[in-house]
């Protein structure tokens, strides 16, 4: 797969992250409007926020590997081809036709 040259800032591409992934974020907002009618704990607000920032980092980092293992283009490998060595080897003509060689010729007749 083709990575473009842009590789962008980290700090950007979270910030489009947390704003596509913000119902997410749905739990802490009604643990902080709790917080207000029944007097929970601030700190569950926090955590729960804390924690839907610490996936989305996280799920940031596995696709930024997962993004890196398939970058690596494949080696160059030898054409073994026993049929198309006549075709694309040193003997093919400029018509595209390939010289028969004795071999070749032998097993045609």
């Amino acid at each position: 797969m083709r990575r473009t040259k842009y590789t962008g800032s980290f700090f950007i591409m979270l910030l489009f992250n947390i704003l596509i992934n913000i119902e997410w974020s749905l739990p802490a907002w009604i643990l902080l409007i709790l917080h207000f009618v029944i007097g929970l704990s601030i700190w569950w607000f926090v955590a729960a926020l804390a924690l839907w920032i610490v996936f989305i980092l996280l799920w940031m980092l596995v696709i930024g590997a997962a993004a890196k293992c398939g970058s690596e283009p494949a080696p160059y490998r030898e054409n073994k081809n026993p049929y198309s060595a006549g075709k694309y080897g040193s003997n093919a003509r400029k018509d595209g036709s390939a010289e028969k060689t004795g071999e070749q010729a032998d097993n045609q007749g």
